[in-house]
């Protein structure tokens, strides 16, 4: 198959009008001229090699979906997030993404999948990520984050998979069993041997970080 290589063309900028962008699986370099663009609602850049922070001006009122996944993204999610009102999937998982999620983030209120693993983010979840009621999909693993997890999880009602392993959480997650059961089709935490970092008795996933050797997970 023919890959597209080098740069997104500058030129884009001029394109106000362009509402879908679909580059993924290629091998496109440099960063995301994606300012100005207002009319955006899909943006699709999957599995290249582009760089760079993520332009706070793409989160506009009219985004939808936004897949930046398996690029070297960095830099910190940035706080106009909470201005997609109806942008449904959030994408960034397999970056170089930095920095604390913004409490913003709560106000994104249609998102179903909020896909962050494998980035290096850190700080605390905010508490605003229990405003994401129409969430379903909520994978937060391979990261940097600390401290507790926060307790306003428990109102996402349509959550399906909860993904917290490999970070640096702490304590216990047991208010979101019912019953010592697990609501979650998939839930994972470093509850795993001698010293596990959270207790959790519902996970369906329980893992430990084998110095030297990464995390290792088992079925629970």
């Amino acid at each position: 198959a023919m890959l597209f290589t080098g740069e997104i063309c500058l030129y884009i900028h001029s394109l106000k009008e362009l509402e879908t962008v679909i580059i993924g699986r290629n091998s496109i370099r440099g960063t995301l001229p994606f300012n100005n663009l207002l009319n955006l609602k899909k943006v699709d850049t999957r599995e290249n090699k582009l760089s760079g922070s993520i332009p706070s001006t793409i989160f506009t009122p009219q985004l939808e979906y936004l897949d930046l996944s398996r690029n070297s993204i960095d830099g910190a999610l940035p706080v106009n997030v909470g201005k997609s009102v109806d942008l449904a999937v959030l994408d960034l998982s397999v970056n170089k993404c930095s920095g604390a999620l913004p409490s913003e983030l709560g106000r994104a209120h249609a998102l179903t999948d909020l896909l962050l693993a494998d980035n290096d983010f850190s700080g605390l979840l905010p508490e605003s990520l229990g405003e994401l009621t129409k969430v379903k999909n909520l994978e937060l693993s391979k990261n940097m984050f600390t401290g507790n997890v926060p307790q306003s999880l428990v109102e996402l009602r349509y959550l399906s998979t909860l993904e917290l392993s490999d970070n640096d959480i702490v304590g216990s997650l047991d208010f979101m069993c019912v019953d010592g059961d697990s609501r979650l089709k998939l839930f994972s935490s470093d509850c795993y041997g001698d010293k596990p970092e959270t207790i959790c008795e519902c996970c369906t996933l329980c893992c430990e970080d084998s110095a030297g050797k990464g995390e290792s997970c088992h079925q629970n």
